[in-house]
């Protein structure tokens, strides 16, 4: 019974032990994941659109007017707008803007609006109303490149979680310390990538601060910590009756459940000592089966064992709850009744 318990204490600190590290393992390598996700995010948006840039500013040095650049540009999957450079035609009208096919009215709009201020030579790159514009000018060709807003949903080769937002923020608008490290804002943690062509912008990746383990995950370790915690009761119970049965036999006689002599001789000094402080009387009373040797001798000592019961069960049923029954050894049974001080009451 010690080894199993001992096993079971083993256990049970073992299971407790292994689903907290478990859980604060996996919480910190989770938080790493998240960390990773977030940073990947940012720089693969800034890359994927710093890209742009680049291809937009080199068609634009390049192109020596604007249907050759939108073409360029088409070949690579962009849609653009472009005019001659400069905006006007020479007769006191602005020159045409020319637009890919997969240009919408708004997105046309804007992107006129926008080379038209343009300035010669310069990249910059403009979010409005969901629609990203990259500009770059060059000596003949202004070029707008007009990006959907669903660019910051599709990062390149590095797919997101649907948990991870992007946006571009101008960068006196990034948080502090985000384009060096992921940090913590509110509830949220954020990386940031500046976009390398357009420096003004930068890219912020954001997802939930909090870390959640998935359910499996989470079953797992209850269960185990549960099954720590129920081996840990298991000991302490079997230890707590181990020393209930130590106690009993120490203090308990093992055939009638009656005090033994060393219980009667501790509780009947004490309520004594009780009886001669408060000035009264305490009888004590002896009593002794006779014939008992022949029970035992012709019917065996089942049956003796069965009679020394019967009486100690009688004995204790004929005095008050207080008074004190015991088994002083053999056949012999003593009482200690406090509060009796004469022969009367006793025999009554």
């Amino acid at each position: 019974m010690r080894f199993a318990r001992l096993v079971a204490l083993l256990l049970g600190v073992g299971l407790i032990v292994a689903a907290g590290a478990g859980f604060l393992t996996r919480s910190a390598e989770l938080e790493r994941e998240r960390d990773l996700r977030v940073r990947n995010a940012a720089d693969a948006v800034a890359t994927e659109i710093g890209s742009v840039a680049d291809q937009v500013a080199v068609v634009a040095g390049l192109a020596t007017e604007p249907d050759g650049a939108v073409a360029a540009l088409a070949t690579r999957g962009l849609a653009a707008c472009a005019t001659a450079s400069g905006g006007g035609s020479g007769d006191g009208t602005d020159a045409p803007i020319v637009c890919g096919p997969d240009v919408s009215d708004a997105a046309a709009e804007r992107a006129a609006a926008l080379i038209r201020s343009a300035d010669q030579g310069s990249s910059s790159l403009v979010v409005d109303d969901g629609i990203v514009i990259v500009l770059a000018g060059g000596a003949d060709v202004t070029v707008a490149t007009v990006l959907p807003q669903a660019v910051l949903d599709r990062p390149g080769p590095v797919p997101l979680a649907e948990s991870v937002e992007v946006a571009l923020v101008p960068s006196s608008e990034a948080p502090t310390g985000t384009t060096t490290g992921v940090t913590t804002d509110a509830d949220r943690r954020l990386a940031a990538s500046t976009l390398d062509p357009v420096p003004d912008w930068t890219v912020i990746a954001s997802t939930a601060d909090d870390i959640r383990l998935p359910q499996h995950e989470r079953n797992l370790m209850l269960a185990g910590a549960i099954g720590g915690v129920l081996l840990l009761v298991l000991a302490g119970v079997t230890l707590l009756a181990q020393q209930r049965r130590l106690v009993e036999r120490a203090s308990i006689d093992p055939v009638t459940k009656l005090p033994n002599r060393s219980e009667l001789e501790a509780r009947g000094e004490a309520m004594i000592q009780l009886a001669r402080r408060s000035e009264q009387g305490v009888c004590v009373m002896l009593v002794d089966l006779d014939g008992f040797k022949a029970v035992n001798d012709t019917l065996g000592h089942a049956v003796g064992d069965e009679v020394l019961r019967v009486v100690g069960m009688r004995l204790r049923s004929a005095v008050r709850g207080y008074d004190l029954v015991a088994r002083w050894g053999g056949d012999e049974f003593v009482l200690v009744l406090p509060g009796i001080d004469n022969d009367t009451f006793a025999n009554s």
